[in-house]
């Protein structure tokens, strides 16, 4: 008489998983919760404003305008400084970010200076929106173009498509 040799079902087999498939399984879930709570927390970052003067940087929580054009700012600490409105260079609030650059009159750069906000950069091209009054007194905008420090041009109705086009396009090297 043979003796019957009895294997185990592959049924058996399914409901027991390997060590490997354990451990394979929980380094998922591990990696997977990781990459969940690193880019939900990543949405609450907030970058500091800040003023850049000749002198520093100031990080601030509060400014106001204070006595002969001064500005006094508030840090997180709550300690109070007191700078000159004209030795700003830069400067970010509520995500916006202004930098000094020459005033543009009639089409040229003059001899003064004045913040204007930083809307776009690409291509080595910076540009920015200048507040301009128009007759009927309210405030409209200039838009200029700038490469470092030195104008380009003015954005206008006759030019707008043209600009948009390079600004919007993708150079290959």
């Amino acid at each position: 008489m043979n003796p019957v040799r009895t294997f185990p079902s592959e049924n058996s087999q399914k409901f027991k998983p390997k060590q490997e498939e354990i451990i394979m399984k929980n380094l998922v879930f591990i990696a997977l919760f990781a990459v969940l709570t690193v880019s939900v927390s990543a949405k609450g970052i907030i970058a500091p404003d800040y003023i850049v003067t000749k002198t520093g940087t100031y990080f601030y929580e509060k400014v106001k305008e204070g006595f002969n054009n001064a500005l006094v700012i508030k840090n997180s600490e709550g300690e109070k400084t007191v700078i000159d409105k004209n030795s700003v260079l830069a400067y970010k609030s509520g995500g916006r970010v202004f930098e000094r650059m020459p005033e543009i009159k009639n089409g040229k750069p003059g001899n003064e200076s004045t913040l204007m906000e930083l809307i776009a950069y690409k291509h080595g091209i910076k540009v920015y929106r200048e507040p301009a009054p128009s007759f009927n007194g309210r405030y409209g905008y200039s838009v200029h173009l700038f490469k470092n420090k030195d104008y380009l041009m003015t954005m206008s109705e006759e030019n707008r498509d043209y600009v948009m086009d390079f600004l919007n396009s993708n150079f290959k090297k």
